[in-house]
């Protein structure tokens, strides 16, 4: 998945993000196309089964951590497809919205203008809106979900043995809790893209090692 979006990323540069749109805009037509036809049962039910399995990868990447982070990481990336098709078939349904309200000839200029101007500020609006939350920045919301169920899966050992609640448990200051809980540790800064998949990276080093999780009583630094 890293890779994937650093070739991405070259191969278009600066043209990425509003790729992001295009493809947006793309599959709201291919959406509105089936739903001028008739096809709203299908649309429906694409929706849902994509909804469905962006559900199940995000279980699946929540089972594979802590153990697993770059494993569980790929899987949670991909709960993109249920925001994406919410978007898709919001945009289609602007698009037939727009169909449904053309203006007739001999419409004043004015409301031309105006209906035009309606239309292109809602596709905006969904498509700025998905270009948001699916952002490679570390402020986007994809990046905060992440982020919070990281927090949700590691945490600091303040007793021994740790409990068994489904977490694992790091030695305060460790280099395992810095990467979970620092914003900036050795060269990772936020919870963008990259970065997130630097920290699962090192992080499953971390683990493998067993220097970060307490090995005895004394390990523990008690609250």
């Amino acid at each position: 998945m890293e890779r994937l979006s650093a070739f991405l990323g070259d191969l278009f540069g600066d043209l990425w993000q509003p790729a992001k749109g295009l493809s947006l805009a793309l599959f709201g037509v291919a959406v509105a196309d089936l739903l001028v036809h008739g096809h709203w049962t299908g649309v429906v039910l694409l929706v849902v089964s994509a909804i469905l399995i962006a559900t199940i990868m995000d279980a699946c990447g929540r089972f594979l951590l802590p153990w697993y982070p770059r494993a569980g990481l790929a899987f949670l990336e991909l709960w993109i497809v249920a925001p994406a098709s919410l978007a898709a078939l919001a945009s289609g349904l602007v698009i037939l919205v727009a169909l449904a309200l053309a203006v007739p000839e001999g419409t004043a200029p004015f409301e031309k203008e105006a209906m035009g101007t309606v239309a292109s500020a809602l596709t905006a609006f969904l498509t700025t809106g998905f270009i948001s939350f699916a952002g490679d920045s570390g402020t986007s919301r994809m990046a905060a979900r992440i982020q919070r169920i990281f927090y949700g899966k590691y945490g600091r050992a303040e007793s021994w043995p740790p409990p068994q609640d489904g977490r694992m448990h790091f030695i305060a200051s460790s280099r395992a809790e810095n990467l979970v809980y620092s914003n900036a540790y050795s060269g990772i800064e936020g919870w963008g893209l990259k970065a997130r998949w630097e920290r699962a990276r090192r992080l499953e080093e971390e683990i493998e090692r067993g220097t970060s999780t307490p090995q005895a009583a004394d390990d523990i630094v008690m609250p």
